[in-house]
């Protein structure tokens, strides 16, 4: 992600927008009261970008290339092929497509006088992306000075295991350990998925 933040005043209110190479507004922010919030909100983005949680999908960051066509016709032979090689596990129901289907995607609301926080979760929450789903939990709970931090999972699809990891989190009012770290206390409310 390219660009650079700028903090401007509007009357009484501060907002912050991203510019990129060639002074075009990329991103804006919404209003904070003190100039302090809007640049705890920058650190904050720029904290999630170098985490990678924040992905450039601007045209200048995708390759000038098309992607080639890397699978050919299979040569029809006697009879029909498997679609699968022998003994290897069937695959019922599954969809292949881009590697992308399985990242998780978040947007953070910040409320303006940063007592509230909300993260709205789409994609898979496995028990291998969970510590992302942390990760983001905890870097906006050192953000916001409110009573919790509302992690809308409705837009995502939970696994089981993930799901009572998550409630077990709310319960204890700790976010489990990174690497290397004591747990981090934490009020956390989930807006679960509807049960399919």
């Amino acid at each position: 992600m390219t660009g650079q933040f700028e903090i401007f005043r509007d009357g009484t209110r501060f907002w912050f927008r991203l510019t990129g190479e060639e002074r075009e507004v990329l991103a804006v922010s919404g209003a904070f009261a003190e100039k302090a919030q809007a640049a705890k909100a920058i650190m904050a983005v720029r904290e999630n970008a170098a985490a990678g949680h924040i992905v450039d999908k601007s045209p200048t960051a995708a390759s000038a290339k098309p992607a080639r066509k890397t699978c050919s016709r299979l040569a029809h032979r006697a009879g029909r092929q498997p679609s699968r090689p022998r003994g290897g596990p069937e695959l019922h129901g599954t969809q292949t497509g881009p590697a992308t289907r399985s990242k998780l995607k978040f947007l953070i609301h910040l409320d303006i006088d940063m007592s509230e926080a909300r993260i709205q979760v789409r994609g898979r929450v496995t028990e291998l992306n969970l510590a992302a789903v942390y990760a983001v939990a905890r870097r906006t709970s050192t953000i916001v000075s409110g009573p919790a931090v509302v992690l809308d999972l409705r837009q995502a699809a939970v696994g089981v295991i993930p799901l009572g990891d998550l409630r077990s989190a709310c319960q204890s009012g700790e976010l489990p350990a990174a690497t290397g770290s004591a747990p981090t206390p934490c009020r956390l409310k989930i807006l679960e998925p509807a049960a399919a």
